[in-house]
């Protein structure tokens, strides 16, 4: 009946997981966001451990390799690469720590560990050279008389707990790079990843005193501890892809609310003016069953593009009013931002000026860059939203108009 239950919940959970990190997966492909490719690394191997921890996977991929217990470290060792993604996913929500030399340093300093303890498990694994049959679940307490496979057990639990403990203290005082409306969701997630990490530690604890208990006096009493320690990472596996799949929905809802949002300052850069409706680019209209991580990443490229051929019509007069109309108004609302309120006048003013068939501005007449178009990648997307918001602004409507006279 164990078996049978055991069976049924991993196959459950490496489902789940496998199902959605192949969607994170196809989600990152072209896309710079290194969360996004680590987050689907997480759920794969995730998936692949439980569905390797299926007594029944266990043995017949064991069988097939023709080494009884070879998926005790593959197991393993994918626990301990999924631990490193881990490690450095929450490395990427942190705002100390997500600058590209502290991650190149925390790569340096980290791979060589997780490196190394892969290698000396496979080392230590093909050492101990055991014939006896599949043990799943048990394979290090069930063969405690053989030193490697005691030091086999060592390495990694030595591997887990370092990478656990570090990952748990970056779990504090993280934040999502330019989302700050992912903020919420991210620190409801972050405890029950917090959470599932320290599960894996209480996986070791009980396993390590299987472990030492049968090495020490030679009987296997306890080795029903070493099984029993799966329900501690069966739970850790559900925390875990319970945390990642909560930002993978609040993600998706996000994508969506800001490509509605998008929506006018999308119609404006897109549109030579009201007046006449041409069309700078071909954009085509959003459907409900369409994939709003594509859309989203078509409309800031469109919406970029169309700011672009609109730059000759950029002019620093509107932005020059909404500083001066700003500094005049004593009840501007509680989200008013400087730079993206010049930014949407700048390119509502650029688009009326190209719609009502107005000549390019003269070069040393022109703005060189959009207020604000100078944000990093990361930025862009929480900025062109911002702008957005500030479209229908009466100040910004004040500003154009006075701009245009």
């Amino acid at each position: 009946m164990w078996h049978l239950i055991l069976t049924t919940v991993n196959l459950a959970i490496a489902a789940f997981a496998l199902v959605l990190g192949c969607a994170k997966a196809h989600a990152a492909r072209g896309n710079p966001d290194l969360t996004l490719k680590l987050t689907a690394s997480v759920l794969i191997h995730c998936g692949v451990i439980f569905l390797l921890c299926t007594p029944a996977v266990y043995r017949a991929v064991g069988a097939a390799a023709g080494s009884a217990n070879l998926p005790a470290l593959v197991v393993n060792s994918a626990t301990l690469l999924c631990l490193g993604h881990a490690h450095l996913m929450t490395q990427l929500w942190h705002p100390a720590r997500k600058e590209r030399a502290a991650l190149r340093r925390t790569i340096a300093t980290w791979a060589p560990v997780y490196g190394t303890a892969v290698i000396l498990m496979a080392v230590l694994y093909a050492w101990a050279d055991v014939q006896g049959p599949a043990r799943p679940l048990r394979y290090s307490a069930a063969y405690a008389d053989i030193w490697q496979v005691v030091a086999f057990q060592v390495v990694y639990s030595a591997g887990i707990v370092a990478t656990a403990l570090v990952t748990m203290q970056q779990c504090r005082g993280v934040v999502m790079p330019g989302r700050p409306d992912l903020d919420l969701a991210l620190q409801k997630s972050l405890k029950a990843f917090a959470t599932a990490v320290a599960l894996d530690i209480v996986n070791i604890a009980l396993t390590l005193t299987a472990v030492i208990s049968a090495a020490a006096t030679g009987t296997h009493r306890l080795d029903f501890l070493a099984e029993a320690a799966w329900l501690a990472t069966i739970a850790s596996g559900v925390a875990a892809s319970f945390a990642l799949a909560r930002l993978v929905f609040s993600s998706r809802r996000a994508e969506r609310r800001d490509c509605r949002t998008m929506e006018q300052l999308w119609k404006v850069a897109t549109r030579l003016g009201e007046d006449n409706g041409q069309l700078v680019l071909a954009p085509q209209p959003l459907f409900w069953w369409r994939n709003w991580r594509v859309e989203l990443l078509r409309r800031l490229a469109e919406i970029r593009e169309g700011e672009r051929v609109l730059s000759p019509w950029w002019s620093g007069a509107p932005a020059q009013a909404v500083a001066g109309l700003a500094d005049q108004e004593s009840d501007l609302p509680r989200d008013f931002d400087l730079v993206a309120a010049q930014a949407a006048a700048v390119v509502l003013h650029a688009a009326h000026a190209r719609g009502q068939g107005r000549p390019p501005l003269p070069d040393d007449a022109r703005l060189k860059a959009m207020p604000g178009g100078r944000v990093p990648e990361e930025e862009e997307r929480a900025h062109l939203v911002l702008v957005a918001r500030h479209l229908n602004l009466p100040l910004v409507f004040e500003a154009v108009t006075r701009s245009s006279r």
